[in-house]
């Protein structure tokens, strides 16, 4: 047995967060066996953060391997920053060396960030989405993958036709779905960029072979007046999805923040997940998700960082970011005499960043929190960074957690740890 000994904090539901003050998180071969308040009896290995943070590790469901090079770099709006950076930038994983070396960033810029579970977009190009999992699969993060699939529009260079987009889809899930921590994730880009018949046999693939499917939805005013011109057999943005196999169960869509009343239902039946990417959304002047009411409705709810719309890779910042679109939407409802409503809650957001992305992509009863039987990802911080003055006022577990939320970012991830084993260590982590 291991003990790790630190100041413990995860979340058991949306509402609830447990607290343990110089608690012990036991571990037998890369499980969690306990968390308790002292060294228990038997154990044989004792990593000592004292005074440390220890969280479950963070859950990014919603992001680009290929745009972390032009992190930070935005445009008046969605379709022209593709235009401008996405799209030129995708085209050079043709070249697998480049495509190799940003894969290879991407992945330990994440567990820099204290993140052990990401799902992500690729490019169209099969030997580059081979690659992305080769180095997903080196350095331990578990990853949830997708080639992107785009079939129409005039960026005909990252076009792969139907036949072969999906022949190169079912080559990859042979080889890579559920090796290790490693899972293939069906990825049409948006309805924007496919043809119905290619949407369709790619949602009839995912249920036939049980994947997940990661798509946009309803980002940018633009995009859903184009999308319907586009589909106009469909009544809304979400019908696109519907009609073509893609909303059920396991969709994550990216975004939903111009949802009618009727594709928010759409949603609530099918069970799928709106994935709330709030850095992203405020970068590229597309709006506000209106979590609260999406929750309220039944929608179910995670967290991504949209790297490159997003320009951090810490899924403590799109906490923060998170909770202030919140107070955003709430001061807006005050203003018209709705003083009912309350904003997302600190307790909420970081759900949505562990155990809720967890659920999200059907793993929460193997990571998110701390419960016995689970595997041990989580990260260890030193959250003195976030303390304005030496002193111990303002020291309590739950003031700490705002703390982190609001000033930190990834600066004192010390490790992460993914399944009882190191995947990142900072130089001067040792207890």
């Amino acid at each position: 047995m291991e003990v790790w000994r630190a100041d413990i904090i995860h979340p058991l539901d949306e509402l609830t967060i447990e607290y343990v003050a110089g608690g012990c998180l036991v571990i037998d071969k890369g499980k969690i066996v306990a968390l308790e308040k002292s060294i228990p009896p038997g154990a044989s290995v004792i990593y000592d953060y004292q005074g440390k943070l220890l969280l479950p590790g963070f859950i990014d469901t919603h992001t680009h391997l290929p745009q972390y090079a032009f992190v930070g770099l935005g445009a008046p709006g969605l379709l022209q920053w593709l235009h401008n950076y996405t799209f030129p930038e995708e085209m050079k994983f043709a070249d697998v060396v480049y495509a190799r070396k940003v894969a290879r960033a991407f992945f330990q810029a994440l567990l820099q960030n204290g993140t052990t579970t990401v799902c992500s977009f690729l490019t169209t190009h099969k030997q580059a989405a081979d690659i992305a999992f080769e180095e997903a699969e080196r350095c331990g993060i578990r990853a949830f993958l997708g080639l992107t699939l785009m079939d129409r529009g005039n960026n005909y260079a990252l076009q792969v036709p139907k036949k072969f987009a999906l022949q190169h889809c079912l080559a990859l899930i042979q080889k890579w779905h559920r090796r290790g921590n490693l899972q293939f994730v069906i990825s049409p880009r948006f309805a924007l960029s496919c043809t119905s018949s290619l949407m369709t046999e790619a949602g009839r693939m995912a249920a036939d072979l049980d994947l997940l499917i990661q798509t946009h939805l309803s980002e940018n005013h633009d995009e859903i007046r184009a999308t319907l011109e586009a589909h106009p057999e469909a009544k809304n943005y979400a019908d696109v999805y519907y009609k073509n196999d893609l909303l059920n169960e396991r969709s994550l869509l990216g975004h939903c923040i111009h949802l009618g009343s009727e594709e928010i239902q759409m949603m609530v039946d099918a069970k799928a997940v709106a994935v709330h990417c709030p850095t992203s959304n405020q970068f590229l002047m597309s709006g506000i998700m209106p979590l609260r009411r999406l929750r309220e409705a039944g929608v179910r709810v995670s967290l991504g960082s949209d790297v490159a719309g997003g320009y951090e890779l810490s899924m403590l910042h799109e906490m923060r970011l998170c909770l202030e679109s919140s107070k955003t939407l709430t001061h807006l409802d005050r203003l018209q005499g709705n003083t009912e409503k309350e904003p997302v809650s600190i307790e909420q957001a970081f759900y949505y960043a562990t155990l809720g992305g967890a659920a999200a992509l059907r793993l929460a009863d193997v990571t998110g929190n701390f419960l016995p039987g689970k595997e041990a990802d989580f990260v260890i911080i030193d959250d003195s960074p976030a303390i304005p003055m030496a002193d111990a006022a303002y020291m309590s577990l739950p003031e700490r957690l705002s703390r982190l939320v609001y000033r930190l970012n990834n600066r004192g991830v010390l490790k992460t740890v993914i399944a009882g084993q190191t995947v990142y260590e900072d130089s001067f982590a040792s207890p």
